[in-house]
């Protein structure tokens, strides 16, 4: 399991340990907005600052050419463990933030494992979690197993109100 890379900045070559689902998530926050075109580009560059005390923190880093940034602002989703889009994957447009996606792995995490939200946010990694959740496709945690058992099948209000007004119509 290769969670270290190496990025070339300042003309030196650097080590970049994959950063844990905190930090990802400020570094996804970052990246979206970088890469959104309606971002000024005054504001750009203190992006590109944040974006690299994501992952040098304390660092002075010397001048940065061009191509290496261009380098290292493409290696941000590998450096990170995303995968990369798949061909023909729509972006569905939406502008959150990805909060609601971390919040429940967070929850799943959580209840799975029995870890806090800080623990999670300080030291698990994607990599690390696609690896459990591939564990957990085949050995399902407990209370996932019992709410199976049980039958129980959470629906959504807009799930809800859809089966009543289908059933509904059923008796019609």
């Amino acid at each position: 399991m290769d969670n270290v890379r190496t990025v070339t900045l300042g003309g030196k070559p650097r080590q970049v340990t994959e950063p844990p689902l905190g930090a990802v998530r400020r570094i996804v926050k970052i990246y979206r907005r970088l890469s959104d075109a309606e971002t000024p580009h005054g504001q750009r560059l203190d992006l590109v600052k944040r974006l690299l005390g994501e992952f040098f923190p304390q660092q002075r880093l010397g001048v940065i050419g061009g191509e290496e940034m261009t380098e290292f602002l493409n290696a941000v989703p590998d450096l990170c463990g995303l995968e990369p889009a798949k061909a023909g994957a729509k972006d569905d447009g939406a502008k959150d933030d990805g909060d609601q996606a971390f919040g429940a792995i967070y929850a799943h995490l959580a209840a799975s494992f029995g870890w806090d939200y800080a623990t999670i946010d300080q030291q698990v990694t994607l990599r690390q979690l696609r690896d459990m959740a591939d564990y957990m496709k085949r050995n399902p945690p407990t209370h996932q197993l019992v709410a199976a058992y049980l039958g129980y099948d959470y629906q959504t209000p807009e799930e809800k109100l859809r089966r009543f007004f289908m059933q509904a119509k059923a008796r019609a």
